[in-house]
């Protein structure tokens, strides 16, 4: 690696998680963009379907489907879900298009658009739902970070200490409540409770298990409960193994190793972090080899993007030092992947720029950037500094622009001063 791609090692600009992102607003100049980032949004914004969008999001038409009165429910797997302030972003950043569903549906259906009428409609009867399809309503708020109308229609009965019958539920609905506030205890007690269940489905104590390490290890004070946890889930994983490998379980054994690696991360353990990232390799691989169908394609393509983008954010995080997989390859695979996801893609450009492919990281960069968000505004000021550190000012200062209109925090570090002071993250 070039000294000038160290010494430009990614960082974020500072900023108070509280600050809201700006809305864009509607003009003749940007109404194309906003069109291109309307488009690729669709599902996660109306329901639609759409060919090119984040992997993330495309499970809602799934979901839906599995809603219907005559489709027989297949299980789905959704593996990421946006933080709990995403669709504020998505859609202040697409100005707030009027088909679009906002915050919550309340069960009403008061002339908005037809997806949100139908959703509402869905929670309005879902006290009639069988259990597949309460599931996949739960899945379906999830993935659209609806997370209140997964409490609010699904937790009543867990808010009066009473666990629901269907497993898969409890952890949808603990799902739910970690994205509202990470680290509460109740959601952990969920999780806790199904890792531990004999009588649960080998699949959701695997995944189950994976949320507990990972949820630890994001916890530096907990480290020694991470520990346990990695232990309790690596145990699990052999002793499913040994006699159910089926595409479930093998999606939740790749899911525990990877979270596995993040312990070792947080133990600066490079040689068990580089072993648990091969392992979660090989297993998503023998996951996708798996998949019995459209849905669980998508799961195995999801838990790939995964593992790229935790090997590459080892690599980001390392300045370099630890490659479980080789990193140009496994950004080329990420985008290949997931296209047009913001987070894909900035991680994806923060190690192409770190490998001194400024040209590379610079269009990866730019695709984050045409998605707003957060990540996409990271992205523009990423893209802003590696072009002022190879003197091409007007468009770095575009570029700046870019990120100031998408976070008005990122006009606190001009490029020039990143450039200038040589810090890396």
């Amino acid at each position: 690696m070039s000294l000038e791609a160290q010494r430009l090692s990614p960082q974020d600009y500072p900023r108070s998680p509280e600050q809201p992102l700006a809305s864009v607003k509607h003009t003749d100049r940007n109404a194309a963009e906003l069109e291109v980032r309307r488009a690729r949004w669709a599902p996660y914004l109306t329901t639609a379907q759409a060919t090119e969008a984040p992997l993330a999001t495309r499970f809602v038409p799934r979901l839906l489907a599995n809603l219907s009165a005559e489709a027989t429910p297949t299980r789905a797997w959704p593996a990421t879900l946006y933080p709990a302030g995403y669709r504020r972003q998505v859609l202040a950043h697409t100005a707030w298009p009027d088909d679009a569903i906002r915050f919550d549906v309340d069960g009403s259906t008061d002339g908005g658009s037809p997806a949100r009428d139908r959703i509402a409609t869905l929670r309005a009867s879902a006290s009639e739902l069988d259990a597949a399809r309460s599931v996949a309503l739960a899945s379906l708020f999830n993935v659209m970070s609806l997370y209140r109308s997964t409490i609010e229609v699904f937790g009543r009965r867990s808010g009066r200490g009473e666990r629901p019958s269907n497993p898969h539920l409890l952890y949808e609905l603990a799902r739910a409540a970690y994205q509202l506030k990470p680290g509460a205890e109740q959601p952990i007690r969920a999780f806790t409770a199904l890792a531990t269940d004999a009588s649960v489905s080998s699949a959701l104590r695997l995944n189950a298990s994976s949320r507990l390490i990972a949820h630890f290890a994001r916890r530096q004070i907990d480290l020694e409960q991470c520990g346990e946890w990695t232990r309790h889930g690596l145990d699990l994983a052999r002793e499913v193994a040994r006699r159910e490998t089926g595409f479930d379980e093998t999606l939740g054994f790749s899911r525990v190793h990877r979270a596995a690696a993040l312990y070792a991360m947080r133990c600066r353990d490079v040689d068990e972090l580089v072993e648990r990232m091969r392992e979660t390799a090989e297993t998503s691989a023998r996951a996708a080899q798996l998949a019995r169908d459209e849905t669980d394609r998508l799961a195995a393509a999801q838990d790939e993007r995964l593992v790229l983008e935790a090997t590459l954010k080892a690599f980001v995080g390392s300045r370099g030092t630890c490659a479980p997989l080789p990193a140009h390859a496994a950004a080329a695979r990420l985008f290949e992947l997931d296209p047009v996801d913001p987070y894909s893609r900035l991680v994806g450009g923060d190690a192409l720029w770190m490998l001194g492919r400024a040209d590379e990281a610079i269009e990866s960069y730019g695709i984050a950037a045409s998605m707003g968000t957060f990540p996409g505004a990271l992205a523009a000021h990423r893209t802003s500094v590696v072009l002022c550190s190879l003197g091409r000012a007007k468009e770095s200062e575009a570029f700046f622009a870019a990120a100031v209109e998408l976070d008005p925090a990122a006009a606190a570090t001009p490029p020039a001063s990143v450039v200038g002071s040589g810090a890396s993250a």
